[in-house]
């Protein structure tokens, strides 16, 4: 082969790879299988991914309120939201998401201009660490998702494999065959129907816990107050402070008491860290008007309930309504950062001898 017709192959296999990438990246723009440029017209293929799949609701689907958080608030239902608050509300709630992973969820929402209330679950474990920190339950983080670059979806979302497969099959679906089950949202995104609560998978979930004591242990460094200052501070306090014409809702989740006698027997150290830093989000938060605190740490009825929870911090939906209704009823909002009942509760040998006759 001459040099010319070397380089006109070479020309021709260049446009060829140029043409067929610009196809599928059409291809999976027209179908957008993650709604990330538009909401679907047709009955979505919808991840359990939410890392991957939020950003497109946030961005393109009706609501007027979220709800921000761990699993621990990825069953409160949209319904449930509208029927107790009002509005129209979007869970942007993910498994083990950090601080940091939901600000960028929150701030997706912020930038469409529809959010006029937010419910934020503040949960201690996941303000531990540097702030910078995302999990990695849905693989490597897909930042592309979540900042403003719209250069950053091409390489990642439109020329990516799983993107076409997931388009391919939208297609399938669209011609009559079955390629997959369109569920809507709260159907995928909440796990309380594939749990078992009660007693049983509460004890069960204290031997796990027992048998990862260790492993808490030796992330007691991730636990300082100064890094559960530092995660609130950055990722919570300053989206409270950029937008005033919002309404936060702030609360504390209500784990099983065995949770606090865990930690406790573990690493006293994480507790007392907790407590602190509970302190300082009263104190950042008080002067805030449009910023409202509530702690349902210790409500007695909730947290000595064994039929209510899955293990030691996952609890059902009554739980789940009852904290609408405490919300919308202005019941256990914190006054102070004291903590007293809370406190009193870890230091009392009842809950001990609680743990004892109905955990271990």
């Amino acid at each position: 082969m001459g040099g010319i017709e070397f380089q006109r192959y070479l020309s021709f296999g260049g446009a060829a790879m140029v043409g067929g990438a610009l196809a599928v990246a059409l291809f999976n723009w027209a179908v957008d299988p993650l709604q990330f440029y538009r909401k679907a017209s047709y009955p979505p293929l919808l991840l359990e991914q939410k890392r991957y799949q939020l950003p497109g609701l946030a961005r393109h689907y009706d609501y007027d309120t979220v709800i921000v958080g761990t699993s621990v608030s990825e069953n409160f239902h949209p319904r449930q939201v509208a029927e107790t608050l009002g509005g129209r509300a979007l869970n942007l709630a993910m498994q083990g998401a950090s601080a940091r992973e939901q600000r960028l969820a929150l701030e997706v929402a912020l930038r469409t201009g529809r959010v006029r209330r937010v419910l934020w679950e503040i949960h201690f474990e996941y303000l531990r660490g540097d702030p910078t920190w995302v999990a990695n339950y849905d693989g490597a983080f897909p930042f592309y998702f979540y900042d403003q670059n719209p250069l950053n979806e091409l390489p990642k979302y439109l020329l990516s494999v799983d993107t076409t497969k997931q388009s391919l099959k939208i297609l399938l679906a669209r011609l009559g065959l079955w390629s997959y089950q369109a569920r809507p949202p709260e159907e995928v995104f909440s796990w309380h129907q594939t749990r078992s609560f009660g007693p049983a998978s509460v004890r069960r979930a204290w031997q796990r816990a027992a048998q990862a004591r260790p492993r808490l242990r030796a992330q007691l460094p991730e636990y300082a107050l100064a890094h559960l200052n530092a995660n609130f501070d950055q990722n919570v306090l300053a989206l409270l402070r950029a937008h005033p014409d919002v309404k936060f809702q702030l609360f504390f989740p209500p784990f099983l008491a065995a949770y606090y006698a865990h930690v406790q027997a573990t690493a006293p150290e994480i507790l007392n860290n907790m407590l602190e830093n509970r302190r300082h989000i009263f104190e950042q938060t008080r002067a805030l008007p449009h910023v409202e605190l509530f702690d349902f740490q210790c409500v007695p009825e909730w947290i000595f309930d064994l039929g209510d929870y899955c293990d030691l911090m996952h609890f059902n939906l009554r739980i789940n309504e009852a904290i609408l209704r405490a919300i919308r009823d202005g019941h256990h909002r914190m006054s102070d950062g004291d903590s007293r009942p809370l406190r009193a509760l870890l230091a009392s040998p009842e809950l001990a001898n609680w743990v004892r006759q109905h955990v271990e």
